[in-house]
């Protein structure tokens, strides 16, 4: 037997026999190769004391001489993410069952086994602590206390006085989250399974979300506001301190108990979003601000249990010699003071507010994420009586849904909506498929009232609103279009700048009376606002919205105007949708004139509250020539075109300029009948009166620079 110690090394064995007698001449040699084991492992680099939601700790070691293999073992539970078999493995301890454990390698080859060990702390409630050391990044692990960013079964804490403070650059997470110092959400959004605790700066900025996503009950304390909310914790959320929202509250699942600490910014786009997968609800009550100028507005609440008190405590109901809230009184089509803080102000229902003086209008209510208004009825026996309706949501709602029964019913109602717009002292109104006058659209902010009429169709008019008509995106102030058909907007402007818009829609589905889908009614505005509507050719009707048919070869619209100023007023065109072959004119009756109507329109109004409020017409025709309401004749020479115009001359004149020009009428023997002396001509529309004449065809002629021009005209009575 040969022994091969651990300081051998290879060689030649040699056998010689040998006896009694002596040795023998012969030798038998072998060659020998003696292979070394392993050397000693050196040490384990790597942490000893980890938390459990550790995903990518690394452990290494040198390679060791001799060495063909490695073997790691871990903590239990633990698992090997990359390196087995190498110098170095990763590590992740998420699924760990211990609560300490050894890392051991060892150092294989054929002939031996070296091992090396290490001992490892597993914390399952340690905490990520923020140290900045590189940047502001959130996401970069160089700037946390274990070199790793934290995730979703982590603690973090952030202290006070660090050079650089986090900012969220993406989407993270923690298990609980304690601020002592500053943190920057970004327009990110941050996942928290435990409580929030915060005692210095939280900058939730708009776009950012935090959202509560847990198995057990978590808490928010310390956070003054929030931009977006997300609670999704069949377990709960308990808000432990006064917060303010200014985005979106998603109520996935789990209760979010309020403790009377939340309030809704409304003007700031705070709201309560709605999904009809949504499983979660509201405990306790809810506040909602908006903020009000000293106007009158249209107030609804978005709660249960509100009260006039709530009103009462924000700004007074009365004051001496007025009362300041009113309900609309349907039977009389009047207002109704409200006299007491006893008052209940349902959901749904709308209220007149003046404010004296600029306040926040805070309400608070108790909050039913399933909470669907009723339509109650009011008599249908009349056309054109108006109910005040409040949006019942702390949300914006969609009236085109709501009106074409996606997300409620309305019965006989007008397809129009009125909003009084408090900044101009002015009425606002909408329809589906032309548009709105004053910046009125189809969303009606939270808070707000707006009335709609009935048809007179008989029966009972109603408007019933469900959860579906609630849209995410948000109007901040007490007001949001749609044109499918050639439409005119005008503005009256008065002296300050305060505008008043009409619309007319020519739609030759359209038809000459009030329609209640696709019409609205003019209610006039008060204050120093002007009024601008148009008229009716077969009733009293005055319109703010007014669909029409191309009737013929013309279609002319009666425009008024009411001011309540002795002042100058100018009428504007801002938007037009022309068409083809034909031209809109806009005639000043007092004036006798006509001006062209486009976008580039400015016509200024010497106007008083006396005046007549049927000053204008619109007149839509198929060319410059043919402008009349009988039998037209024109004709054109050198850029002047003669024709008719309700019975008196008009001059279309492009490039011609004269002064002190005698226009002579001829009857159909060639007899002067008529003569307008000393006339200025220039560039424009000119109509000159005749008076006197009977039925039937006149030559009309004069001379600009001995150049002759003659047209004719058709008297028609």
């Amino acid at each position: 037997m040969v022994k091969i110690g651990t300081t051998s090394t290879s060689g030649t064995i040699s056998v010689r026999p040998s006896n009694t007698c002596g040795n023998s001449v012969n030798t038998n040699s072998a060659s020998i190769t003696v292979n070394t084991g392993p050397a000693a492992v050196g040490s384990i680099s790597g942490l000893t004391t980890v938390c459990k939601g550790l995903t990518s700790v690394t452990y290494s070691i040198s390679s060791v001489a001799n060495a063909t293999s490695y073997n790691w073992t871990i903590p239990a539970g633990a698992t090997v993410t990359s390196g087995a078999g190498t110098t170095s493995i990763v590590v992740s301890y998420a699924g760990a069952t211990v609560s300490s454990g050894a890392v051991s390698v060892d150092a294989i080859n054929s002939c031996a086994t070296a091992s090396k060990s290490i001992t490892v702390t597993i914390n399952s409630a340690c905490q990520y602590v923020w140290n900045g050391t590189t940047s502001t990044d959130w996401s970069d692990g160089s700037n946390w206390s274990y070199g790793y960013v934290p995730t979703s079964t982590t603690d973090v804490l952030i202290p006070s006085g660090t050079t650089n403070k986090p900012v969220l650059t993406a989407a993270s997470s923690a298990q609980s989250l304690t601020n002592n110092g500053t943190i920057t959400l970004g327009s990110n959004t941050l996942n928290v399974y435990g409580n929030i605790s915060n005692t210095g700066t939280f900058n939730a900025s708009t776009g950012s979300t935090v959202a509560f996503a847990g198995s057990t009950a978590q808490t928010i304390t310390g956070v003054p506001v929030l931009n977006n909310i997300i609670v999704n914790n069949a377990a709960g959320v308990s808000l432990q301190s006064a917060i303010a929202m200014n985005g979106t509250l998603s109520l996935t699942s789990g209760v979010l108990t309020t403790n009377s600490n939340l309030t809704i910014n409304f003007d700031n786009g705070g709201n309560i979003g709605y999904t009809g997968s949504d499983n979660g609800s509201v405990s306790g009550t809810v506040k909602a601000s908006r903020n009000l100028i000293a106007k009158t507005h249209y107030i609804a609440s978005p709660f249960a249990g509100t009260t006039s008190a709530q009103v009462q405590a924000c700004t007074p109901l009365y004051v001496n010699p007025y009362w300041k809230m009113y309900t609309k009184t349907f039977a009389a089509q009047g207002w109704a003071a409200v006299m007491d803080v006893s008052t209940a102000m349902p959901q749904g229902t709308g209220f007149s507010l003046s404010i004296p003086t600029p306040v926040p209008l805070i309400l608070t209510g108790t909050y039913d994420h399933t909470f669907t208004l009723p339509g109650a009825p009011y008599s249908n026996a009349a056309a054109g009586k108006y109910i005040l309706v409040g949006n019942p949501y702390p949300s914006t709602i969609d009236w085109n849904t709501i009106y074409n029964n996606g997300s409620g019913t309305t019965s006989n109602v007008g397809g129009a909506i009125y909003y009084w717009n408090a900044a101009n002292s002015q009425v606002s109104s909408y329809t589906s498929g032309v548009g709105g006058t004053n910046g009125a659209t189809q969303y009606v902010p939270a808070m707000q009232a707006f009335m709609v009429t009935t048809t007179g169709s008989g029966g009972n008019s109603s408007v019933a609103i469900n959860n579906t008509s609630r849209i995410s995106s948000q109007n901040a102030s007490f007001f949001r279009t749609a044109q499918t058909n050639p439409t005119l907007k005008l503005y009256v402007k008065n002296t300050a700048g305060i505008k008043d818009e009409t619309i007319v829609s020519f739609n030759d589905l359209a038809l000459p009376e009030f329609e209640s889908a696709i019409d609205a009614y003019k209610i006039m505005n008060g204050g120093s606002t002007p009024s601008l509507f148009t008229g009716s050719n077969i009733d009293a009707t005055l319109y703010s919205i007014n669909s029409l048919p191309m009737t013929g070869d013309s279609t002319n619209v009666p425009l008024n105007l009411k001011v309540m100023k002795d002042t100058i007023y100018e009428i504007h065109c801002s938007q037009f949708s022309s068409m083809s072959g034909y031209k809109l004119m806009l005639e000043d009756k007092l004036l006798k004139t006509l001006t062209v109507v486009d976008t580039s329109l400015v016509y200024k109004v010497s106007a008083k509250p006396s005046d007549n409020t049927n000053r204008f017409v619109l007149r839509m025709t198929p060319d410059l020539t043919q402008i009349t309401t009988g039998n037209i004749v024109a004709e054109s020479a050198s850029g002047i075109k003669i024709g008719s115009y309700e019975n008196n001359i008009m001059l279309s004149i492009s490039n011609i300029r004269a002064t002190g020009v005698n226009i002579e009428v001829q009857n159909s023997a060639g007899a002067a009948v008529q003569v307008i002396s000393n006339q200025t001509i220039e560039p424009g529309i000119k109509i000159l009166p005749l008076s006197g004449l009977a039925s039937g065809v006149y030559l009309i002629k004069f001379n600009i620079q001995d150049a002759p021009y003659t047209g004719k005209v058709v008297i028609t009575k």
